[in-house]
């Protein structure tokens, strides 16, 4: 069956170009759910890890804090900052001490997720660069705020897919002589 997509672009365009968009979309639709997908896995990774490294300081609520920081992990750039500050206000209320090591806790966990687990599976997911992924998140949230954020990556996906095609065609292209 199709799904909603599918029936309004079938309904809209003409039919000429009909199996070439439903293609294109279906490829988009296809990295995107694999992108969603390490998305989850990320803030999966992200709310274990924090959770240990809660527990292991000794910080009340740890595995409150680690499910918050893995939900919080799904909103960019500030989703992160909530979490930890959270985690930080709680920890001071034991002690300055547990609170100074749970902020290095995010620090360190923010940087190993930003410069290693972020870019391997954006790159494994949509085979999209890291570069390209922060440019369409700031640019979307710049542009369009907090909808902006979350629609960054999609569109940044079915623009690379439909400049691949359009390489694609003026290679076929060439090829034939035209």
């Amino acid at each position: 069956g199709r799904d909603g997509v599918e029936k309004f672009l079938t309904t809209t365009l003409p039919s000429a170009y009909e199996e070439y968009i439903l293609d294109l979309y279906n490829l988009t639709r296809h990295k995107i759910g694999r992108w969603l997908k390490g998305q989850i896995v990320l803030s999966l990774v992200v709310g274990v890890v924090v959770f240990i490294g809660l527990w292991l300081l000794g910080v009340e609520y740890s595995l409150l804090l680690g499910v918050l920081a893995g939900f919080f992990e799904l909103i960019p750039f500030v989703g992160p900052i909530f979490s930890g500050a959270a985690a930080i206000l709680l920890a001071s209320s034991q002690s300055l001490t547990t609170a100074f090591y749970v902020f290095i806790l995010f620090v360190v966990v923010q940087q190993i997720e930003n410069h290693v687990m972020v870019p391997a599976v954006t790159r494994f997911t949509t085979a999209l660069s890291p570069v390209v992924v922060l440019i369409s998140i700031l640019l979307g949230g710049k542009l369009f705020g907090f909808v902006g954020l979350i629609l960054a990556v999609p569109v940044a996906v079915f623009a690379q897919e439909l400049t691949e095609d359009w390489s694609q065609w003026k290679t076929r292209r060439r090829g034939l002589g035209l």
